[in-house]
């Protein structure tokens, strides 16, 4: 490959990785929030499975996929070390790995941080779609394609789900990376070539990643291997080394198979699979929630079946008319063809492969919405060649932007639907720099030891967590238990607390309404409870000090101090 062939390629990939970055930025900003920092990351049970690998290495590892295993019925050993890099990212950027705290070796420094984790998601979706992406502009030669593809792929709440909702502990970004990456390894045997031996063994790499991912990456199977078994049979004569590459590329996805599908079998009674996926009973009110999810938003389904039919059509006729096509056209049109069969393949076993699960997450859906997205795409430009071919000039142009418009009138909607999923779902965290703001300012005040309750109601599923590290991270005040400075409190994540000589302490406790005895020199009151907790205040020695309202629609906080004796 000469040098400038080697600089365009550079150049594309990198405005592909630009463009794919704006628009998940564009839809999906609010998820890097700053207030989102150092709050608790998938119910802690991420941070507790990577704390194990870090301290007790191969043991803790093995001991995680045996639990994994015989608990949850999952197989996926990539699964806890893929998120290892967020949780040494976080330890990077706020300087935890740096700091010099004798007493707390490095491997319990552990912090979750669902800001770092964020980030870390963005990146691995933004190089899956546009990897995908630069695929389509190979298979159609049609660049336009490549910006279409993301604002498909991620206008929708399923990003925002993979994100935030429970907490980022996404299996789905990870696997879409690592078949979108080894999908771009198979680029030239779509087209019946034999890929590079570097990029053929890249791919593999890539695929045993994508299996220790996520299990349901077995629905890939059916669709590659007719892949193959197409270009087995169209170059049986003509190029033996494809025929090499076919059988052993076969043979290998053949072995992880099995492998799988003995895992599967032996741990098939966790707990977790066995009481959610209902193999034998799907309601039809399920499939037709799902049938509503693909509808809504980015009428995928829908275009799918009408790009589908006009394509038949149009070839129909271009048979009868025995228009004859450029060698180029045919190639590029072929190689279309047998990518909407592969991308087609893949979104409907992923979506068939959900439909058993009890529990309707749209995060479950995103690999569905990206490869529908792409199978779309690849319809709408192959339509569009086909009819340039047969001089059908006017339905041409009719149809490319009609189903553009068709595909993008709800665009505006879905924008206001993934800020509106931020806004309601995650609104109430912005009282937590706002309250350890205050926290901070009083205790700096007195320079004493300090006692400070919250009652938040049903807001703050994290507990006291996010004060904390909010306190110890931006405003140096150590974090107390019962009198004495710690590194490190009792809760559902992985935490560590600097000890900062000289600084103010202060011990927060949190409760959904007011406890019966409170002996704290601050109360705040976050939410609902303000109006409804107000009035015992002062029956309970408190005096009114401040309030504030926080966020659009604004969340009450209020602040009442001990009143002095």
């Amino acid at each position: 490959m000469s040098n400038i062939k080697i600089g365009k390629t550079v150049v594309k990939s990198a405005a592909l990785l630009l463009w794919s970055a704006l628009l998940v930025f564009i839809f999906h900003h609010r998820a890097f929030a700053p207030e989102l920092r150092y709050t608790r990351v998938a119910e802690g049970n991420i941070s507790k499975g990577v704390y194990s690998i870090w301290s007790d290495g191969i043991h803790g590892y093995i001991a995680n996929l045996r639990g994994d295993a015989y608990q949850g019925g999952r197989i996926r050993p990539l699964h806890q070390l893929y998120y290892c890099v967020p949780f040494i990212l976080t330890m990077v950027l706020n300087g935890d790995i740096f700091y010099h705290d004798p007493e707390v070796p490095i491997k319990d420094r552990i912090n979750g941080d669902l800001q770092t984790h964020v980030i870390y998601l963005f990146v691995s979706l933004v190089i899956a779609v546009s990897t995908l992406s630069w695929l389509t502009w190979c298979l159609t030669g049609a660049w336009w394609s490549a910006l279409i593809l993301p604002i498909y792929a991620v206008s929708n709440t399923a990003v925002c789900e993979n994100f935030l909702v429970n907490y980022c502990d996404s299996g789905e970004i990870g696997q879409l990376l690592f078949i979108s990456l080894y999908l771009a390894s198979m680029a030239k045997a779509l087209e019946g070539k034999v890929p590079r031996p570097w990029v053929e063994v890249s791919g593999i790499c890539f695929l045993l990643m994508a299996f220790a991912m996520k299990e349901t990456t077995i629905v890939l199977v059916p669709v590659v291997m007719v892949l193959l078994a197409w270009g087995f049979f169209r170059s049986a004569r003509e190029n033996r080394e494809f025929r090499r590459f076919a059988v052993r590329h076969a043979m290998i996805i053949g072995l992880l198979t099995c492998l799988l599908l003995i895992a599967v079998y032996v741990y098939r009674s966790g707990n977790y699979v066995s009481q959610n996926y209902k193999l034998q009973e799907i309601p039809l009110d399920r499939i037709g929630l799902s049938l509503e999810i693909m509808c809504s938003a980015i009428p995928l389904l829908p275009m799918f079946v009408v790009g589908s039919g006009l394509a038949v059509i149009v070839s129909i006729l271009a048979v009868r008319s025995r228009i004859q096509y450029a060698t180029g056209v045919v190639r590029s049109m072929t190689a279309s063809t047998i990518g909407i069969i592969v991308f087609a393949g893949i979104f409907a076993g992923f979506w068939v492969i959900n439909l058993p699960w009890s529990g309707m997450l749209v995060k479950y859906y995103l690999p569905v919405f990206v490869f529908a997205s792409t199978a779309v795409l690849l319809i709408q430009v192959l339509v569009i060649q086909m009819l340039w071919q047969q001089r059908l000039y006017a339905a041409c142009m009719l149809w490319a932007v009609g189903s553009i418009v068709f595909m993008t009138s709800d665009i505006g909607g879905q924008y206001k639907k993934t800020r509106s999923f931020y806004r309601d779902n995650y609104e109430y965290r912005k009282t937590v720099p706002v309250v350890a703001q205050d926290i901070r300012d009083s205790s700096m005040r007195t320079n004493k030891p300090g006692r400070v309750h919250i009652v938040a109601g049903r807001l703050f599923q994290e507990g006291v967590l996010p004060f904390c590290r909010q306190l110890n991270r931006f405003h140096d005040i150590n974090i107390a238990q019962k009198g004495t400075i710690v590194s490190r409190i009792k809760a559902c994540e992985k935490n560590y607390f600097r000890r900062y000589p000289g600084r103010p302490a202060v011990e927060v406790t949190l409760s959904e309404g007011l406890p019966k005895v409170l002996d704290a020199n601050d109360v705040y009151l976050v939410g609902d409870v303000a109006q409804n907790e107000a009035n015992q205040m002062e029956s309970c020695g408190y005096q009114f000090c401040m309030e504030r309202s926080v966020g659009n629609p604004g969340i009450r906080v209020a602040r009442y101090t001990k009143r002095k004796l």
